[in-house]
């Protein structure tokens, strides 16, 4: 058999890549029992740092390390600490829950003694547990892609109208929807205490109270380029009259052959200075208007607050001509 070039080329980059391979280090993956143990070290770190802290009475801190070492690996003893500081920082909703799941897991596990202990807390903190209704219009429940959040967590329509345990406190209602405006309530919420958030419309979107100054704005501009227009239109007729009434020589108001004809010149160059003054205003003014739309325009925040107003105002003076945006609350 004949072996042309571009074959031993071919196999020769072939064996070439295959030593390449066989030679260069792969990246060890640890093993699911490394990884395990790895996280596990670092909770019962956490757990220790949670239990130091509170037995200096840093509760809150030592809340966040309990929590933080629960979700790296759950374990029915960090779970029994996060509880006990959960109701220790009057957190009474999150504790119930947290000891009712240590009584269930305990009892499981044949640990009688952890499971009726922490069972035994969860139905003493019954009679102080807050709770919340997020009471929806049917109209608004109907409303398709619907979202109600607490607190930023997001909270299922089958609990939509129902009494939910929470923690006593500052309670944050959002509630939105594609082409609605973002319906927004905080509640303070005591302790045993049954809340309520009704929540009976939402609301088309609002264009920014920004974005309408530069509509506004963009309409003086308009106006302002249109009239500037029509008057330098004028005043380049009135211009034409006023030679055509001098019919001097040189075509000129200024070169008259007659003393009529200079009066009559000078009377039409006069209103046509007049109509072309005019002219430069409205333009000076639709130029400062349309740039002040474009300002508002593209500057305007996407949640703009609808309760200001905005609106553009012309200004004539003795310097010149221009406009002045103003905005009232």
């Amino acid at each position: 058999m004949i072996e042309s070039p571009l074959f031993r080329a071919s196999l020769f980059l072939g064996i070439a890549a295959i030593a390449a391979c066989a030679s260069t280090p792969v990246a060890q993956t640890p093993e699911p029992s490394e990884a395990k143990a790895e996280t596990g070290g670092t909770a019962e770190v956490l757990f220790d740092e949670g239990v130091a802290l509170a037995d200096a009475g840093k509760l809150e801190e030592a809340c966040k390390k309990f929590e933080a070492s629960e979700r790296l690996e759950h374990a029915p003893g960090t779970l029994l600490n996060l509880a006990d500081c959960y109701e220790k920082t009057q957190r009474f909703s999150s504790a119930f829950e947290a000891y009712n799941k240590v009584a269930v897991e305990s009892r499981e596990a044949g640990k009688t003694a952890r499971a009726q202990e922490a069972r035994s807390r969860a139905d003493a903190l019954k009679p102080r547990i807050s709770k919340l209704v997020i009471d929806l219009a049917p109209d608004v429940a109907a409303v398709p892609g619907l979202v109600v959040k607490r607190n930023g967590t997001l909270v299922a329509s089958p609990l939509w109208g129902q009494s939910v345990p929470v923690d006593a406190g500052e309670q944050t209602i959002t509630v939105s929807a594609p082409g609605k405006a973002p319906w927004r309530e905080t509640i303070a919420v005591r302790e045993a205490e049954t809340a309520t958030v009704s929540v009976k419309t939402l609301e088309d979107p609002k264009m920014p109270a920004q974005k309408i100054g530069a509509i506004a704005a963009g309409g003086v501009g308009v106006a302002g380029v249109v009239v500037g227009s029509v008057f330098g239109l004028l005043a380049m007729s009135k211009w034409s009259d006023a030679v055509d009434a001098c019919k001097g020589p040189d075509s000129s108001p200024t070169s008259c052959s007659t003393p009529k004809g200079v009066t009559d010149a000078s009377a039409l160059g006069s209103e046509a200075n007049g109509l072309a003054t005019i002219s430069t205003v409205g333009f000076v003014l639709g130029g400062a208007g349309l740039a002040a739309a474009g300002i508002l325009w593209f500057t305007a925040p996407r949640d703009a607050p609808p309760a200001s107003a905005w609106r553009v105002v012309p200004v004539v003076g003795p310097a010149g001509v221009g406009g002045v945006v103003q905005r009232s609350f």
